[in-house]
């Protein structure tokens, strides 16, 4: 016996019967198609924080197997503030049971604030002392 087609594909059949009272054969073909993946994607919005930042996803197949070494998110990674409306992904079954899929998302990063150091308070402390009292040193008093 041959062994049975599992992944999607074009096969031939060959069916025999063989009995006391009917016997012939019949050749054929016999189609696996490829199953659609589902697919998930989350854009992200976050606040600007220096760090490159990418969509996450979930790729599933028949029986829930993870597919997700075949699901590229790359297209989705940034650092710098903005909108990315058309950041792109995409779903590729390099065995072929699945078919590939993509599709586009809209992820934001928005401006941070600025975390002052002890030199920035300090540096503005003397700023407003000198524009205030006309002098730009600091003691106890101003």
């Amino acid at each position: 016996m041959a062994a049975t087609p599992m992944a999607a594909g074009t096969y031939t059949v060959v069916g025999t019967v063989s009995d006391p009272n009917y016997q012939g054969s019949a050749t054929g073909t016999m189609t696996i198609n490829q199953a659609n993946a589902t697919i998930n994607v989350t854009p992200y919005t976050v606040t600007y924080d220096g760090n490159p930042h990418t969509a996450t996803g979930t790729a599933t197949g028949v029986g829930g197997i993870n597919l997700a070494a075949d699901f590229t998110l790359s297209g989705t990674t940034h650092t710098s503030a903005g909108t990315y409306a058309t950041d792109g992904w995409s779903f590729t079954d390099p065995a072929g049971n699945y078919a590939s899929a993509s599709g586009t998302i809209s992820d934001k990063i928005l401006p941070g604030q600025r975390d002052h150091t002890p030199h920035d308070l300090y540096r503005d402390v003397r700023w407003h002392c000198a524009h205030s009292h006309g002098h730009g040193h600091l003691r106890g008093r101003h």
